[in-house]
């Protein structure tokens, strides 16, 4: 009977330090970082982590430049690029959407620095803001010589994104696995 009561105390304070020791690494201590940039380290960061990050100031006429890692913070969300290169960043789907913060003015002119890729260059780039519909071409790709657009908008009502239209994805003989069409190094919002 001593023998089992010892035992018992044995096992009491061995499952106490251990629910001790749980509950010490529950406090405010920051979790490891993951070894994959940008990857959150657990299912719980996800929700939290920010896609765009990271996020630096710029007013809308210093406008988004794609040569930095992350984006300003009146980008609310960003579809169809690709991730940042020392460059700028390519398109990799038929269409890219830039959704802001706030609504863009009514009146603005939008400043476009880029390339296109392969069979996308000299062919019709739609931009769209609202029910505003322009078209540029871009005569080159983005590191030989950047083509700068400037496209006057003047919108009906307010809109908080803009669209690009690419008419030909296409994917690199070296191997890589994205479809590219436009490379924008730079795109600026003047009122």
């Amino acid at each position: 009977m001593k023998k089992t009561r010892n035992i018992l105390s044995y096992l009491s304070f061995t499952v106490i330090t251990l629910i001790a020791l749980m509950f010490a690494g529950c406090g405010d201590k920051p979790e490891p970082k993951s070894q994959v940039v940008g990857a959150p380290s657990s299912p719980v960061q996800l929700a939290s982590a920010d896609l765009l990050g990271p996020r630096y100031e710029a007013t809308l006429v210093e406008g988004i430049d794609f040569k930095k890692p992350g984006y300003p913070n009146f980008v609310a969300k960003v579809e169809g690029m690709s991730g940042y290169e020392p460059w700028g960043r390519w398109s990799q789907a038929n269409l890219v959407t830039i959704k802001f913060k706030q609504p863009l003015p009514s009146k603005f002119v939008l400043v476009i620095v880029g390339g296109a890729y392969g069979p996308n260059i000299g062919k019709p780039i739609k931009v769209k803001a609202g029910t505003v519909m322009k078209e540029i071409v871009f005569t080159s790709d983005p590191f030989k010589q950047p083509n700068t657009h400037r496209i006057d908008f003047q919108l009906d009502a307010p809109v908080d994104t803009i669209e690009f239209s690419v008419p030909q994805p296409t994917q690199p003989p070296s191997g890589d696995l994205r479809k590219l069409g436009i490379g924008l190094t730079a795109l600026k919002i003047e009122g």
